[in-house]
């Protein structure tokens, strides 16, 4: 997510939706307030997609954590994004950081914020939050809320635990008409997409796309369930070999 954020236009998903307003929540907090919240889910729930709109409305500055980063590397991001040169020291760096962010009043954006709870990394982000007053959103996976309990200063100033939600039947028919642009899908064949796929976002794009391959290939504009039939849906689990005859 790095790097300079072009105006996306993202459909405006349940979780996208949550997202902005638990940002929303954190600019417009009383300044007595802890300004940190936490957009937390599963893998495949939408989580990235949904922080894009946010990115743009709140001019938020945005990082995307790597499993192997240092304090180093994660200030060095975050003066990239502010468009800073990379300073001798961690410590110069950090200062650097939080004036200008004190200064620009952004948000920060955190995503994959888990592997910041593997180091002593997330006091750092609990640092510049302290001193510069900016809202801090982050992002993980759904374990994340149970394991920042080991960091207990930082945990404390959680203003908002906002879980991401499954897709529902509006969320998917608004991905249809992205991902499987100028198809009719049938109403009951859309109902049995979404509950195959238990109402993963990533794999129900996958799925759209794959209906409108289809279609395609047929010369057709609409899919029923009986047009599917035939087909399996793509769950992300690995299908079983065939057996070979003895």
């Amino acid at each position: 997510m790095q790097g300079n954020h072009l105006m996306i236009t993202v459909a405006p998903l349940s979780n996208v939706r949550a997202f902005a307003a638990m940002l929303e929540q954190l600019v417009d907090r009383h300044p007595s307030l802890p300004g940190i919240g936490v957009f937390y889910g599963p893998s495949g729930f939408g989580k990235t997609v949904a922080a894009t709109q946010a990115i743009n409305r709140f001019n938020a500055v945005c990082i995307e954590v790597g499993f192997s980063w240092t304090s180093r590397v994660l200030v060095d991001a975050i003066l990239r994004e502010l468009e800073l040169a990379r300073t001798p020291t961690v410590a110069e760096g950090v200062q650097a950081v939080i004036q200008a962010l004190g200064e620009q009043q952004r948000p920060l954006i955190i995503d994959e914020a888990d592997h910041l709870l593997q180091k002593r990394t997330i006091e750092l982000v609990r640092e510049i939050h302290d001193r510069t007053g900016v809202p801090i959103a982050l992002i993980g996976e759904e374990q994340m809320p149970a394991k920042m309990t080991r960091w207990e200063r930082f945990h404390n100033r959680v203003l908002v635990w906002e879980p991401a939600q499954r897709a529902t039947m509006a969320d998917l028919k608004l991905l249809a008409g992205i991902y499987a642009d100028g198809i009719d899908i049938d109403e009951m064949l859309l109902a049995r997409l979404l509950k195959e796929c238990a109402g993963v976002v990533r794999r129900l794009c996958v799925n759209l796309s794959r209906m409108r391959e289809e279609a395609l290939r047929r010369g057709a504009t609409r899919l029923t369930l009986a047009d599917w039939s035939d087909q399996q849906f793509w769950t992300g689990q690995a299908q079983p070999l065939a057996r070979r005859a003895s």
